[in-house]
């Protein structure tokens, strides 16, 4: 059911140093990375974020934060949504 949760972060390059070996022990390594987001995981397992927040702030317990939950299917979405 989670998809995957993000924790804020404001250095990319220093919260990937933490994160990479770190990651790795758990048997987890990078699924995908852009210039906000570097997904980890060991997929198709629930994955671990971390991102700069979109709205450029500084990151904070209410921004950067975000649970993905994953559903089979898009009407489930809808229906989900409509609930």
């Amino acid at each position: 059911m989670i998809g995957y949760a993000t924790i804020g972060i404001s250095d990319m390059a220093r919260a990937q140093a933490f994160y990479d070996p770190l990651i790795a022990l758990l048997g987890g390594h990078r699924l995908h990375v852009d210039e906000r987001f570097t997904f980890y995981g060991a997929a198709p397992q629930a994955m671990l974020a971390i991102c700069t927040p979109y709205d450029g702030a500084a990151p904070s317990s209410g921004n950067g934060a975000m649970i993905a939950l994953k559903a089979p299917s898009h009407a489930d979405v809808d229906r989900a949504h409509a609930k």
